[in-house]
């Protein structure tokens, strides 16, 4: 997984750092990896409590995981959709 993160993570840097002004480019590469961080974790937590309210069976996981990637996958097109000022 560590191999895996760092190649999707090196190119990423540097398409963040080539798509902001060097004004406010740490600042907001910054504010958007933190974002991810806080807000990532919290959709384990919400598949879990999700099972723990359902009866048991193995095709919620699946369903309640997909669920959660397709509104994570909702919000990345939301986020890449606005855009304040052109730069």
């Amino acid at each position: 997984m560590g191999i895996l993160f760092g190649l999707a993570a090196a190119p990423q840097t540097l398409y963040f750092t080539s798509i902001f002004p060097t004004e406010i480019r740490w600042s907001a590469v910054a504010f958007g990896w933190n974002i991810n961080a806080s807000i990532g974790p919290l959709t384990t937590m919400a598949v879990i409590l999700f099972l723990n309210s359902s009866p048991s069976n193995p095709m919620m996981l699946a369903i309640y995981g997909s669920v959660m990637m397709i509104v994570g996958a909702l919000l990345v097109i939301l986020g890449s959709l606005i855009r304040t000022k052109e730069y």
